[in-house]
């Protein structure tokens, strides 16, 4: 990627652009349908950015998958392990509490009165998340 990005900043040949682009779509690949893939080609910074955000995305997903895999599993449910694994807890927000009324609050007032003539929205539980680490 720097490679490419270098060439386009330099405003140099398309033939190498067209190369770097094709080498990264071989890598990861894309369907672009029955698109040209002319259209797609890396050819200016953003498109580069935009490319980048992405493989941070695709790394970050593989670091947190591999902190689940790697961490054993106990008694707790699927869920409260991931999270634990994630260094959160869940935790029960006390009924009456400041932030448990005020959910309750944007709840009701957040509610259509043409929805409220078919169903109730009813708040049973609050949880909070909480950072372990």
């Amino acid at each position: 990627m720097r490679l490419l990005l270098d060439e386009v900043r330099g405003q140099r040949r398309s033939e190498t652009i067209n190369k770097y682009s094709s080498l990264f779509y071989t890598h990861i690949p894309h369907d672009f349908g029955m698109k040209n893939i002319s259209g797609f080609q890396l050819d200016n910074e953003k498109k580069i950015k935009d490319k980048l955000e992405m493989l941070q995305s695709i790394q970050d997903i593989q670091y947190f998958t591999k902190i689940i895999n790697e961490i054993p599993s106990t008694e707790m449910s699927v869920v409260d392990t991931n999270y634990a694994k994630l260094g959160v807890e869940i935790v029960p927000l006390e009924k009456g509490a400041p932030m448990y009324n005020k959910i309750i609050e944007y709840v009701s007032n957040t509610q259509a009165e043409k929805h409220s003539k078919h169903f109730k929205v009813e708040v049973i539980d609050i949880f909070e998340i909480k950072s372990t680490s």
